[in-house]
């Protein structure tokens, strides 16, 4: 008996030692607060510095650029994102020319509990693909407002293509097009012209016209490239269980 009790209180004291010599209960839950507290600092950080859409696409006046934008981040609700995104096209005067919202299926799971019953898990990933085009003046502006839907940013990139010099290259290719017009219908008007020589002139500007309207249709397409802003958008949210 003297022995079970001497060896009772080996081990109380034992215990009182161990737990003199640890953190305490009270010490454990401050230590937790405060993980958690300098956690929720390195996210507002994070917040500040990386989940925010800022552009400068200012350029000089002598210079003709084509602007393109692409970013990706998440929202609260991509459906609700998507037509407040699709209001800001309009409000800036630009438009939509694609949009892909889907649900995308991942993690899938299928456990047999029993004979009869089986366990089915997924996670349903609502996304959105947009395109839009935007007034080359407006896109700084819409960028900006794109922050009040911004929960976590993944990437944001910018392109700028100076055009100012194939512009003039056409301008120059479609000037000197239509002297050589000039030159060999003049040519054909004469009277010592002779049939085979007009013929193969006419062929000449036919196929100097069709060069010409390449060149022409060049041009307008880099014209509207560079007064409308292509920007790609993709967002997704939290998945769904």
């Amino acid at each position: 008996m003297n022995q079970q009790f001497k060896f009772f209180c080996l081990i109380l004291v034992s215990g009182m030692l161990i737990s003199g010599c640890g953190p305490s209960a009270k010490e454990i839950e401050e230590k937790r607060v405060a993980d958690s507290v300098n956690i929720a600092d390195s996210l507002a950080m994070v917040g500040n510095v990386s989940n925010e859409l800022k552009l400068d696409t200012r350029t000089p006046k002598d210079k003709q650029f084509i602007k393109t934008a692409e970013t990706k981040f998440k929202v609260r609700n991509v459906r609700i994102a998507s037509e407040k995104i699709e209001d800001l096209a309009v409000k800036y005067s630009g438009y939509l020319t694609y949009s892909n919202l889907r649900n995308n299926e991942s993690d899938y799971s299928r456990i047999e509990l029993s004979h009869d019953s089986v366990l089915v898990s997924k996670r349903i990933v609502v996304e959105n693909d947009m395109v839009l085009r935007i007034p080359n003046e407006a896109l700084d502006s819409l960028v900006r407002e794109l922050n009040n839907l911004i929960i976590f940013l993944d990437y944001r990139i910018v392109k700028m293509d100076d055009v100012s010099f194939a512009l003039l290259a056409n301008q120059k290719a479609s000037e000197r097009l239509k002297e050589y017009d000039l030159r060999v219908k003049k040519h054909i008007g004469t009277k010592d012209s002779k049939l085979k020589e007009t013929t193969t002139a006419e062929e000449n500007i036919l196929n100097r016209q069709i060069q010409a309207d390449q060149l022409n249709a060049e041009n307008l397409e880099i014209a509207d490239q560079i007064r409308y802003c292509t920007l790609k958008i993709v967002i997704y949210q939290q998945p769904v269980l």
